[in-house]
This record gives structure tokens, C-alpha cells and sequence, in this order.
């Protein structure tokens, strides 16, 4: 349900939007897309389901949401309001490494039979999610692909769920659901409970035929796309020789970073001196910068405090060991750097990438997983942050494919979890909070 702070903002933004978008030619147009596309939708799952033998194209192109191009148009693809597809599915796929050719006859397969199972059955959505996701082919496939065609073919049942209906499920109810496909069950149950609350409201104040869920979805393009608000902006995809990859440039004007002086270093002590102790309880030797030491081990237990560097075992120039010294925490092996995590304090988001980017930059071929570790609250910002050009055009791909944000509530639960001295470094992915999941969609 929505945010009892947020939902007075809602009900001002809906009658702006109503104002200043849906009420327009542009706005009407964009409204009336929806009952077209779910028309299409249904006869091209109806025409499959007739087809015999290989349906491999038919359903890519027809079950899939594509953008209004010459080039789909002419091949017959699905065009949609809500379009994931840009190009050749193929091509993406392939060449961002998720997919082999030889697999494409399978992945359609699963894409019609998730669609034909929730079809027959909507309560099964979370299983038929959880199946789909577990095929060792379907890496790639995340919400804004696949929901769309449920939407057609059931929409009182299926919301479209893309970035930015999510952006926007998650601002007014308090939530952060991801855009891969195992959140999608969840955030379509709170989007509908959302969009059934507020729909005698929707209602009165804009068109009251209309389907509350695209009245919705309308106001998630306008509220994102066209306003930007500030908490959801998106930014942009741009083109580099080898890929395309998305940058933004926060608003300066809008930029809080003394709001991290309300976290305090005594908070950032106790998340970096808890990363620390986790690295300790798998064995892991630890580095710290030497200004942090002191205050640091005093919240390491005595046991543990000899996995603590003072010097790191690292062959690299002086310029490389001068940045890495800098960093807030690193989990070492033997004499190779494992993780390396900044942690937000009273220094900005920013200072802490750019020691990350600094990193890569002077040691291209370094393999090491790094992490932000900040509040939760500060998520949007982080990503606001990683979006600028300066690190998504590193030399060897956008920072944000290769530094995770970590919640500082996810750093405490990792800490209190028993048994860590029998696990491994893995164990941080299963908390971590991946950029490219949205951005490379």
C-alpha cells in the first residue's frame, strides 16, 4: 500500500500529470497504445499455439515487446508501449555473452510455456518466475521483457513491470524491487494493491474508462520520462565502439551529500569495522586505511585483529599502491585482492567511485569485485552518482557492471549470519544490489 507520507504527493503529481500530459494529444495517444498492443499480443500468442514446428522466431519477435521501428515493423515483431527490445534480440543477447545460438530454440520454448502457464493460472506467477529463472538459457530475460505479454493476455491480473513502473512502486510504497524476473511476482502483487487503492481517485480526477493499471503506468512514463522527478530520474544510453552503455549527470542543484553527515563516522566505523569482521570469519586477511586502524580494531574482537595488514603484500607501482591504500576495506587471499568495498560517510558518494575507477584505471586486467556500502535511503543517489560519463566510460566498461551497492542493513545481516568461517566471498552477490540488472535493459 502506498506510504501514508507519500500519498498526498501522489494525489498533487496525478493531477499535474492529468494537466499537463494525459489530457494532451500527445498524452491521449499514449493511452490509447495500451488496448491495441494487448489486441496484437493475444492473436500473436493464438497464432503460435496453431503454428507446428519450429516456433523459435514467431516467438521472440511475437511475444516480445519491440520498439516502433522501420525494421521491426517490417519483420513482424510485437510493437509495444512499453518496448524492451531495440534491436535484434539475437545480436544483444549473444553478444553480451548470455546466450549461445544453438540455445534459441529452447529459451522460446520456456518464453511460451511461462506465458501459456500464467495465462492458465495467474496465482502461478511466482513459481512459473522461479522456474523460468532457474533454465541455465534464460540469463538476460528480466521483468519489462516478459510482463508485457501477460499484461495482454490478462491485464486485470498483470501489470506491466519495467524500469520505470518499478522506480515508481518503489517510491510510493517504501519498497526496492529489482528488474529481474524473481522480483517480478512480488512487485506485481504490491503494484496492483497500489494501483487498486488509488484507483476510485485515478479515476475521478482523469478518464474514468480508462483501465486504472494503464492510467498508472501512463502517469510511470510522465512521472520518470517527461518530469524526471528527481528520485527516479533515468539517464541515458549512449553508444562506444563495443556496446552501449547508460550515463547520467545528477543535478548538482539537487545534490545532498551533507545529508550523509547525519549517518556520522562513528555509523561508517561500525559498517566498515563489520565488513572487516566478515572478511576475518572466512579467513580473509584485511587492509584498512592507516587513519581508520585504531578505530576500527577497537571493534574487531582480539582474536580476529592479527588479519589486519600493515602493509600491503602487492606488486604495483607506487601511484597503484597510493590508491588502494585509500580504500575503506579490502578482503585479501594469499596475495591477491578479493573485494574491496567504500563505505559512505561524511566524504562524498563520488570520492569513493572515483578511487574505484582510479583503481581500474591504473590496473585494467585487475580481477576484484567491488561494493558501495551506504544506507539504503541512499541507493538513488549512489546511482545517480555511477551513471556519470567519468564511470561508464572506463576503458573497460561502465563502473556501474562492476561495483555493487550494499545497504549498510544488508552489511549487518551479513555479520550476524552463523557459520561464516565455513562460506566464501560469494556470499556478499546474494546481498548485493546490482546496477546492470536495470541499466543494461
Amino acid at each position: 500500500m502506498i506510504l501514508q507520507s507519500k500519498e498526498q504527493e501522489f494525489r498533487s503529481l496525478f493531477s499535474e500529470f492529468v494537466r499537463d500530459y494525459l489530457n494532451t494529444s500527445e498524452g491521449e495517444k499514449h493511452l490509447q497504445l495500451y488496448d491495441a498492443g494487448r489486441s496484437q499480443g493475444r492473436q500473436n500468442l493464438e497464432a503460435i499455439r496453431a503454428m507446428h514446428g519450429d516456433v523459435t522466431d514467431s516467438v521472440l519477435r511475437g511475444l516480445l515487446p519491440h520498439t516502433n521501428s522501420a525494421a521491426h515493423r517490417a519483420s513482424g515483431a510485437w510493437i509495444h508501449i512499453a518496448p524492451t527490445i531495440q534491436g535484434d534480440i539475437k545480436e544483444w543477447f549473444e553478444g553480451a555473452g548470455w546466450t549461445r545460438a544453438e540455445d534459441w530454440p529452447k529459451i522460446a520454448q520456456a518464453i511460451l510455456g511461462f506465458v501459456s502457464s500464467c495465462a492458465e493460472d495467474p496465482a502461478s506467477l511466482e513459481v512459473a518466475c522461479t522456474d523460468f529463472v532457474a533454465m541455465p538459457y534464460t540469463k538476460g530475460f528480466q521483468t519489462g521483457q516478459m510482463s508485457p505479454i501477460l499484461n495482454a493476455i490478462k491485464p486485470d491480473h498483470f501489470l506491466v513491470i519495467n524500469n520505470k513502473s518499478r522506480k515508481v512502486i518503489n517510491y510510493f510504497t517504501g519498497r526496492n524491487f529489482k528488474q529481474p524476473l524473481s522480483n517480478y511476482a512480488a512487485a506485481n502483487e504490491v503494484g496492483r494493491a497500489l494501483v487498486a487503492y488509488l484507483s476510485p481517485f485515478m479515476q475521478e480526477t482523469s478518464k474514468p474508462a480508462a483501465r486504472p493499471g494503464d492510467l498508472f503506468d501512463v502517469f510511470c512514463h510522465w512521472f520518470v520520462a517527461v518530469r524526471k522527478h528527481e528520485a527516479v530520474a533515468v539517464g541515458k544510453k549512449i553508444k562506444t565502439e563495443t556496446s552501449e552503455v547508460m550515463v547520467a549527470v545528477p543535478d548538482n542543484a539537487a545534490d545532498n551529500e551533507g545529508a550523509s553527515d547525519a549517518i556520522g563516522p562513528r555509523q561508517s566505523y561500525r559498517i566498515q569495522a563489520a565488513l572487516a569482521h566478515i572478511g576475518t570469519k572466512m579467513g580473509f586477511r584485511i587492509w584498512v586505511p592507516r587513519n581508520d586502524r585504531q578505530n576500527i580494531l577497537a571493534l574487531i574482537p582480539a582474536d580476529k585483529r592479527g588479519l589486519f595488514l600493515d602493509e600491503l603484500p602487492l606488486n604495483y607501482g607506487d601511484i597503484t599502491i597510493k590508491t588502494i591504500e585509500q580504500i575503506d576495506v579490502i578482503w585479501l587471499k594469499n596475495r591477491s585482492m578479493a573485494r574491496a568495498f567504500e563505505v559512505e560517510h561524511t566524504t562524498a558518494i563520488y570520492s569513493g567511485l572515483l578511487r574505484m575507477a582510479d583503481l581500474l584505471a591504473l590496473q585494467p586486467n585487475m580481477d576484484i569485485r567491488l561494493h558501495i556500502a551506504a544506507p539504503a535511503d541512499r541507493r538513488d543517489k549512489v546511482r545517480q552518482e555511477i551513471l556519470r560519463p567519468t564511470f561508464s566510460l572506463l576503458e573497460r566498461g561502465p563502473l556501474y557492471r562492476m561495483c555493487s551497492f550494499l545497504p549498510y542493513s544488508a552489511v549487518e545481516e551479513m555479520n550476524a549470519l552463523p557459520h561464516l568461517e565455513h562460506m566464501n566471498g560469494s556470499i556478499v552477490d546474494k546481498y548485493e544490489d546490482t546496477f546492470a540488472d536495470e541499466e543494461d535493459v
